[in-house]
């Protein structure tokens, strides 16, 4: 579905520069948050790495932390 969006000329200019900086385009940027603001988990195609670790103590980190790590 498409739409349109009225937006001041100064936030306009940093949401593309925001989405320039993060590698997409404003269209994805606007997309996702959106499906942030409304808690709506997107898949990613990105690999979670294994890292193995000499450490005693064992972490268990949740979906949502791996991914706010990895993706901010």
């Amino acid at each position: 579905m498409r739409t349109t969006l009225d937006l001041p000329d100064d936030l306009y200019r940093q949401l593309k520069a925001k989405a320039a900086l993060q590698g997409i385009t404003v269209r994805t940027f606007v997309r996702q948050a959106v499906e942030d603001k409304m808690h709506i988990s997107r898949k990613r195609d990105v690999p979670i790495p294994f890292i193995e670790s000499t450490r005693k103590k064992k972490i268990n980190p949740t979906r949502k932390q791996l991914e706010d790590a990895l993706f901010g």
